[in-house]
């Protein structure tokens, strides 16, 4: 779960499937995009998407 919020921290604009395939890459564990939002909502993340302004 630590490692999940530190994926979180670093890149908070990630989408799920971004942070699936990050947590797959440092550890081997494959989850699906809907574990991953149901990980976050549990540890009560945030993600927020930056807005480009043109």
């Amino acid at each position: 779960m630590a490692l999940i919020v530190a994926l979180v921290q670093e890149d908070n604009d990630a989408i799920l499937v971004e942070l699936c395939s990050r947590l797959e890459e440092q550890t081997g564990i494959k989850v699906s995009r809907s574990t991953m939002g149901r990980i976050i909502q549990k540890l009560n993340l945030t993600r927020k998407k930056n807005i480009a302004h043109n």
